[in-house]
C-alpha cells in the first residue's frame, strides 16, 4: 500500500480496502472497535498512521458498524474511552480479543475475576497506547498478559457487571437492583455525576472537577469507588455523603443556599439528568432535604415536587408573625433550648436570618396558646393590677418572666386560670347577695388577711373545700364569688400555717436579704430543697428550716464578701480564678441575678489569702 512520488525518495500511503488485506480475521461479537482494528494492523504488520487509509466495509466486516448490542442505545464517542487501552491481564490471556466493555468508559473492573483493569506497563511504566504496534504487548516488548492486576472492591464490580448486563441485555441476578433499569449512557452518567460531586468535598473547584478524565485508570478507579460506595448501601450511603457536604459548607460560609452547598451536583441533578430514570436519585435528595436540610426552602422552587418544597425549617419573620411574638422573645426561646432553631449572618447582605425546626415550631404554637400574660390573667380574674402583683408569686408559682428586664411581660399557663374560674361555670346569677353571705372582692378589700391567706381563700374555693352558693352579677372573675360568711370565717380561723417548720419562698428571700427572682432561680435550679405544701394547691413551695440551714452552709452570695471586702465582685472573681475557685451560678453562667460561690476550705483559704494581701498593700 505504500506508493513511491516522482524522484522515488518519499513514501506516501494509499487507501486500501480490507478486502485486499493479506489477512483479513473476522471480527468476533465480543471484540471490541479498537481492538479488533487495533489486531487487524498488528497481523498485517502495519502501523497505527496507516489505519487511517484501511476501508473497512460493513458487508465484509459482520457487525463492525454496531458496539452495541442493544439498537435503543445511542452510544457515541463520549461513551468510549479512546484515550488508553485497558483490559484484564487474566482474560486476555485466556481469549487474546480484545473485549467490546473494555473500551466503555467506567468500565473500570473485570466481573469475571473481581479485579481491576489496567492501562499501564508495569515495565516501562507508561499507559497502553492504542498507538502499540503489537495487540497483546507493549512497545518496550512487556507482554500484556504477564501484568499482574489488583483486588478490586465488590462495588466497583458491581457497577461494571451492570455495564456489561445492559450491554448484553442480560437477564441475569442485578448486582446493583438500584440502577438495574439504566443503560449504559444513564449509568455512566450516575458514575460522573456521584464521583465529581465527591471531589467538590476535597475542596476542588467544580472547572477543575471536569478535568478529571475517566479515560485515566488511576483517575478513573476514584469515581469508580466514590459511586460504588454510594450505590452498594443506597440510600443510607447517599445520605451520609449529602451530611458531609452540608457540615464541610456550613464550616466555612454564612450562608443557606442549595446550590452554594451542593453546587453543580444539585443543577446537574435537575437540568441534566432528564428523564425518569434519574428520579430515584432525585426522590433520594429531596427526602434527605425534608429530612435533614438546615434551612428554609423557597416556595418558588419549581425543580423540587411541591410536596418536597416547604422543608422541615421555618424562616424566624414567619415564625414570629404565626406565633405573634417578637425577634427578641424567638431569639430567647432559641438560645433556652425552647425550640430548635439557628441564626446566621450573610456575608453578602450582612443580615442576620434566623431559621426555626418546624417540628418544634407547631409544638411550641400550641404551648403559646395555652399560655397568657399577666394582663390577661388579671382581667380574667376581676382582680386589680396591684392585687395582682401581690397574688402572682403565690398564687401562680410558676409564672415566668420572658426576659430578664424589669418590664418584661410575665408568662402564666392557661389552665391554671380557667382551674380557678371553672368554680363559677356551676353557679346561678344573683343581682343581690342576702344575709349572712357576702362576695370574695368584700373580703378582699375589708378583710385584712394578707395576700398568702388570700391565695389560700382562692385555692379552697378552686379545691371545693368552700363552696360558693351563687355569683353576683355586679361583680367580675372571682370577685363574685358569694361565700357563706359562717363557713368562710370559721376556715380563716383555722387557718394556719401548713408546716410550723417551714417558710415560703417569699420568706426564704427576705431572711437572706435577696430578690424573690433570685429565690425562684435557686428553687427552680435545684439549689435549696423545697417541697408541695398542699396537693391541692398548684405547686406552692415551701422550705424546711434544715433546707435553709443546708443551703447557707453550703453556698454564699459573693457580692456579701465583696462589699466586706471593700472590693467588687468582678474583681473578686477574677482574684479566685487564680487559685483555681470558680462561682457555681452567675449572670454569665447560668443567667442568676446574684453570683453564688460553694463554701469549701479551698475557698476560704483563698479569700484568707486575698483579705491578707489587700491589708499587705494597704
Amino acid at each position: 500500500m505504500n506508493s513511491h512520488s516522482l524522484n522515488g525518495t518519499s513514501p506516501e500511503l494509499a487507501s486500501v480496502r480490507f478486502s485486499e488485506l493479506l489477512v483479513r480475521p473476522r471480527r468476533r461479537p465480543s471484540e471490541g472497535k479498537m481492538g479488533y482494528m487495533k489486531r487487524v494492523l498488528s497481523e498485517n504488520n502495519l502501523t497505527r498512521s496507516m489505519a487511517d487509509q484501511v476501508i473497512f466495509n460493513n458487508q465484509d466486516v459482520q457487525d463492525f458498524s454496531s458496539c452495541s448490542k442493544k439498537p435503543n442505545q445511542n452510544l457515541g464517542k463520549r461513551n468510549w474511552n479512546v484515550k488508553h487501552a485497558r483490559f484484564c491481564p487474566l482474560c486476555l490471556s485466556l481469549d487474546p480479543i480484545w473485549k467490546i466493555e473494555w473500551e466503555l468508559r467506567h468500565f473500570d473492573a473485570c466481573p469475571i475475576h473481581q479485579c481491576w483493569l489496567v492501562d499501564e506497563c508495569s515495565k516501562c511504566g507508561k499507559n497502553i497506547s492504542w498507538g502499540r504496534q503489537q495487540l497483546l504487548s507493549c512497545d518496550c516488548s512487556k507482554p500484556l498478559t504477564e501484568i499482574k492486576s489488583t483486588v478490586c472492591p465488590p462495588s466497583v464490580v458491581a457497577i461494571s457487571a451492570e455495564l456489561l448486563r445492559s450491554l448484553n441485555e442480560s437477564r441475569g441476578v442485578p448486582h446493583l437492583p438500584v440502577i438495574t433499569h439504566l443503560q449504559i449512557d444513564e449509568i455512566q452518567r450516575v458514575v460522573k455525576l456521584f464521583g465529581y460531586n465527591k471531589h467538590l468535598e476535597k475542596g476542588l473547584s467544580p472547572t477543575k472537577t471536569f478535568i478529571i478524565s475517566p479515560d485515566d485508570m488511576k483517575k478513573s478507579k476514584v469515581l469508580a469507588e466514590i459511586c460504588g460506595e454510594v450505590l452498594g448501601a443506597w440510600p443510607e450511603s447517599f445520605y451520609s455523603s449529602l451530611a458531609f457536604i452540608e457540615q464541610e459548607y456550613r464550616s466555612d460560609a454564612n450562608e443557606n443556599r442549595l446550590t452554594k452547598c451542593f453546587g453543580s451536583f444539585y443543577t446537574r441533578l435537575y437540568r441534566d439528568l432528564e428523564g425518569t430514570d434519574y428520579d430515584f436519585i432525585r426522590k433520594a435528595f429531596e427526602n434527605y432535604l425534608v429530612s435533614s436540610w438546615r434551612g428554609a426552602i423557597a416556595e418558588r422552587n419549581t425543580r423540587l415536587a411541591s410536596g418536597k418544597r416547604a422543608g422541615n425549617w421555618l424562616p424566624g419573620s414567619l415564625a414570629c408573625k404565626e406565633l405573634s411574638i417578637s425577634p427578641k422573645r424567638l431569639d430567647k426561646m432559641i438560645s433556652d433550648g425552647e425550640i430548635d432553631g439557628y441564626t446566621y449572618t450573610s456575608k453578602k447582605s450582612q443580615r442576620n436570618r434566623t431559621y426555626v425546626n418546624k417540628a418544634d415550631f407547631d409544638k411550641k404554637k400550641i404551648d403559646l396558646a395555652s399560655t397568657i400574660d399577666l394582663h390577661e390573667a388579671t382581667q380574667l380574674l376581676g382582680l386589680s393590677k396591684k392585687r395582682m402583683a401581690e397574688l402572682r408569686a403565690t398564687l401562680f408559682p410558676l409564672a415566668e418572666k420572658l426576659f430578664s428586664s424589669k418590664k418584661s411581660q410575665w408568662s402564666i399557663h392557661r389552665s391554671y386560670v380557667d382551674r380557678i374560674l371553672a368554680v363559677s361555670d356551676s353557679l346561678l346569677p344573683c343581682k343581690y347577695v342576702e344575709r349572712g353571705l357576702i362576695t370574695f372582692g368584700h373580703v378582699m378589700r375589708y378583710w385584712k388577711l394578707g395576700s398568702e391567706n388570700i391565695a389560700k381563700l382562692i385555692e379552697a374555693v378552686a379545691s371545693g373545700r368552700i363552696k360558693p352558693v351563687s355569683v353576683s352579677s355586679q361583680k367580675q372573675g372571682i370577685c363574685s364569688w358569694v361565700l357563706p360568711v359562717d363557713e368562710l370565717s370559721s376556715y380563716i380561723g383555722t387557718l394556719e400555717r401548713s408546716d410550723e417548720a417551714s417558710i415560703t419562698v417569699q420568706e426564704f428571700a427576705s431572711r437572706l436579704q435577696m430578690k424573690q427572682e433570685v429565690a425562684y432561680f435557686l428553687v427552680r435550679h435545684h439549689f435549696v430543697e423545697s417541697f408541695i405544701a398542699d396537693e391541692d394547691r398548684v405547686k406552692q413551695s415551701r422550705i424546711t428550716m434544715e433546707a435553709l440551714a443546708k443551703f447557707s452552709n453550703t453556698y454564699v452570695f459573693l457580692s456579701g464578701i465583696a462589699k466586706k471586702m471593700n472590693c467588687s465582685s468582678r474583681g473578686l472573681i477574677s482574684r479566685l480564678q487564680k487559685f483555681g475557685i470558680c462561682p457555681v451560678a452567675g449572670p454569665t453562667i447560668d443567667g442568676c441575678r446574684q453570683v453564688i460561690m460553694r463554701r469549701t476550705r479551698d475557698f476560704e483559704l483563698a479569700i484568707e489569702a486575698i483579705a491578707h494581701e489587700q491589708r499587705k498593700d494597704a
